[in-house]
């Protein structure tokens, strides 16, 4: 093993200078007695020569593990051969900023809508049944069929911003849905991913 750690050194132009390993030696010497080093020593069959020798070896190999490592990291090149080969996952998708009220009994949900529909604030005619209101929330047709059901996705990205979608029935639930805000869905620029790129290729190893 000392030997293919040597051959690997001296090829990828790795070296270590008397000052490491004496540095290294004293380290050792401080933190063990000069008789508990000796009788190790005596132990092994080792001179202090083979101790230097091996401590060198131990030196070389960490030194050359981190070069090795080094040159494994992902360059710019490799970041923007990936984007390119995986566009499709950096894009964002259209979303709607919605407000879903969720209503067990169809009756509810039919008087809400009706509600509205008259004219009646969104947030103020949902209190009556759900008395803590409903949230908005940014979501994506694929978040909302997979939470509420393809129907009300449907009719959420059909209606303009402000409107209401009426009663929505799915195999999920009955609900009434009012969209507050649509926004459009871009392609992430290489510049905007590249540092996440380099971190996910780095991890794996280049």
């Amino acid at each position: 093993q000392q030997v293919l750690i040597k051959q690997g050194a001296d090829k990828e132009g790795v070296k270590v200078s008397k000052k490491e390993i004496d540095e290294r030696l004293a380290q050792i010497k401080k933190s063990t007695s000069k008789k508990q080093l000796d009788k190790t020593l005596k132990q092994m069959n080792w001179t202090m020569d083979d101790l230097k020798n091996m401590l060198e070896n131990q030196i070389l190999s960490t030194k050359l593990r981190e070069k090795v490592a080094k040159g494994t990291k992902p360059t710019e090149k490799d970041a923007k051969a990936y984007y390119e080969k995986n566009k499709k996952q950096y894009e964002v998708p259209d979303t709607v900023k919605v407000k879903i009220a969720t209503l067990p009994k169809k009756k509810d949900a039919d008087a809400l809508a009706a509600s509205v529909a008259g004219g009646e604030d969104f947030d103020k005619a949902v209190k009556k049944y759900i008395k803590s209101g409903v949230t908005a929330q940014q979501l994506g047709r694929d978040q909302i069929v997979g939470i509420y059901g393809k129907e009300l996705a449907d009719k959420a990205f059909e209606i303009k911003a402000g409107e209401v979608t009426g009663v929505v029935k799915t195999k999920n639930g009955t609900y009434v849905a009012k969209v507050e805000k649509k926004e459009k869905g871009k392609q992430k620029t290489f510049k905007e991913v590249k540092s996440e790129i380099e971190s996910m290729l780095e991890s794996q190893g280049g």
